[in-house]
């Protein structure tokens, strides 16, 4: 969760206590949390982000419709917190065998071809091709290619204008990259959490 937002509402800074809190909540009761939030903020502060979001274009938590970000963290994370995993960086638990890391396309995609949209009603299927083309052969900062067994595999994930299926793929090379630097996250607010992706280790 973003700091800012967590101190403005005086909640527990620990990772745990806070999800618990938005977990405690119900759907509805953190939605429209959030969007009172947000009104009772001035511009540019309605929808706080992790430090780390601008530098990969994502969108803050606090935000429910378009895309409803806070909605998929409340559908997601309670479950998360409430499995015997290790989550990195924010619940470290160094003998569980089984890992969650944040994944996040957009700096994938953006490596492959460039700051533009791969999804939705406006991008092509020749982008989400070339994506995949760029994944087979292997970006440098990932030093991983992506196999697709069968050609009806990739044809289903370009010809998905959602981009859902792709965006399966970029968080599976995300995760492979973050097993091969298990120290990804190493230093990070717990708080906060990190996106797996060597975009946010550039200066």
């Amino acid at each position: 969760m973003p700091r800012a937002f967590v101190e403005d509402m005086k909640w527990p800074s620990r990772w745990n206590d806070c999800i618990a809190r938005i977990s405690a909540l119900g759907r509805a009761n953190w939605v429209g949390l959030a969007r009172r939030y947000a009104d009772s903020q001035p511009a540019g502060r309605k929808y706080p982000r992790r430090t780390f979001e601008p530098k990969v274009g994502a969108a803050s938590p606090l935000n429910v419709v378009n895309p409803p970000v806070g909605k998929m963290l409340f559908e997601c994370v309670p479950r998360l917190l409430d499995a015997e995993l290790s989550i990195l960086p924010c619940r470290p638990r160094p003998n569980s065998s089984r890992v969650v890391v944040e994944a996040y396309g957009r700096p994938v995609a953006a490596e492959a071809i460039g700051r533009v949209a791969y999804k939705g009603p406006r991008a092509s299927i020749r982008r989400r091709r070339e994506i995949l083309a760029a994944l087979h052969v292997g970006l440098p900062s990932y030093g991983i290619a992506v196999a697709m067994p069968g050609r009806d595999l990739a044809r289903d994930i370009v010809s998905d204008r959602d981009g859902d299926r792709l965006d399966a793929v970029l968080a599976c090379l995300q995760a492979a990259w973050a097993h091969r630097n298990p120290d990804f996250a190493a230093g990070r607010d717990p708080l906060e959490g990190w996106i797996a992706d060597p975009a946010l280790l550039k200066d």
